[in-house]
């Protein structure tokens, strides 16, 4: 469990750190979206994982260097979302995890990601919510 939450910890900090520097060269406050729909320029977290999963898709694996079969399948299977995708079968694999962040940025926009219930709005305001689309939802 420790090991687990220090990962996760670690990439929450890097990530702050980066949407800090985002926020500085573009003199934006790039609040965390709350609501799925945009007022401002707002950021959304996703997971990668989160998305493959939301799309039927193999979600581990992937990024194993033998992993390129399972990327070749997730390409096919995202075709339709992110053109080009297979171009970075063969790349390095934070390429190809930044493709699957446009993916989920993609759903996001197309409002087939939920929101917070009205119970966690709160708390979504202030730790920020994933975004993935309902599976039901195509």
């Amino acid at each position: 469990m420790e090991v687990g939450a220090d990962r996760i910890a670690r990439a929450a900090h890097s990530a702050l750190e980066a949407l800090e520097v985002l926020r500085r060269a573009s003199c934006k406050q790039l609040t965390l979206a709350s609501a799925p729909s945009i007022s401002s320029v707002e950021v959304i977290e996703v997971y990668p994982a989160a998305t493959l999963k939301a799309n039927g898709l193999p979600s581990s694996g992937y990024k194993d260097k033998d992993g390129k079969s399972i990327r070749t399948q997730i390409a096919l299977g995202l075709r339709g979302a992110v053109a080009g995708l297979d171009q970075f079968v063969d790349s390095n694999i934070n390429a190809f995890d930044a493709c699957l962040c446009l993916a989920a940025a993609r759903d996001f926009l197309l409002g087939v990601c939920p929101g917070p219930r009205r119970d966690e709005a709160s708390d979504a305001a202030k730790e920020g919510w994933i975004w993935v689309k309902d599976r039901k939802r195509k």
